[in-house]
């Protein structure tokens, strides 16, 4: 038995600096990734979607993600 793996994730993504205010300079030390949202098709060609707040869980999903080797 296999396991499913989309062909692809789409993700969309909220980001603060340390000071709360949003922004979009990735390249800053305080550029934080707050929360994170994504949607696949399912076997059944159905939309799947899941929300997740906090960097470390943000980054265990990506790695995860990157890991089986799904396009995001």
């Amino acid at each position: 038995m296999s396991t499913f793996k989309p062909a692809l994730v789409v993700i969309d993504y909220e980001t603060a600096l340390l000071t709360g205010e949003a922004s979009v300079e990735f390249y800053r030390d305080d550029f934080r990734i707050d929360s994170m949202a994504w949607s696949y098709r399912d076997v059944n060609n159905e939309i799947k979607s899941g929300f997740v707040e906090g960097e470390d869980r943000i980054a265990k999903i990506l790695e995860r993600l990157v890991d089986d080797g799904i396009p995001i």
